[in-house]
C-alpha cells in the first residue's frame, strides 16, 4: 500500500527534473541513489512506497523549485538558474545543482 503523497510527489519531482534537464544520474543522486529497478518503477508511476528520506528529498526539490519560480519573473530563467555557475561564497563558482549533488548542506553560512 502506498501513502497518499508518494505518487503525486514523484510526479512533481520528475516534472521538475525534466524542466531542469537533469540526467538520469542526477535524478538518482537527488533521490538518494535508489536502485535502477526502483527508479524505473518510480518513473512508471507504479505504486512505489518511498522512504522517509526520499520524501524529504522530494520535498526539498519542490521547495527549491517553488522558491525559484517566485524569485524569477520568467519560469525559464528560474529553471536555468539551478545549473548556472554562482559566484556566492558557498557555491564556490559551482551551481546550486552541484551543491545539491555534493551532499553538502543546502544552507549557506552567512
Amino acid at each position: 500500500m502506498t501513502r497518499k503523497l508518494d505518487q503525486p510527489g514523484l510526479r512533481a519531482f520528475f516534472s521538475i527534473a525534466a524542466k531542469w534537464n537533469l540526467s538520469a544520474d542526477e535524478v538518482r543522486r537527488l533521490l538518494g541513489e535508489p536502485s535502477a529497478k526502483s527508479l524505473r518503477r518510480m518513473k512508471r508511476d507504479e505504486k512505489s512506497l518511498l522512504t522517509r528520506a526520499q520524501m524529504d528529498r522530494i520535498s526539498y526539490v519542490l521547495g527549491i523549485y517553488r522558491s525559484l519560480q517566485l524569485l524569477f519573473a520568467h519560469p525559464g530563467r528560474a529553471d536555468a538558474w539551478i545549473k548556472t555557475p554562482n559566484a556566492a561564497a558557498c557555491f564556490k563558482g559551482g551551481s546550486a545543482l552541484d551543491r545539491m549533488l555534493s551532499g553538502m548542506s543546502p544552507i549557506c553560512p552567512s
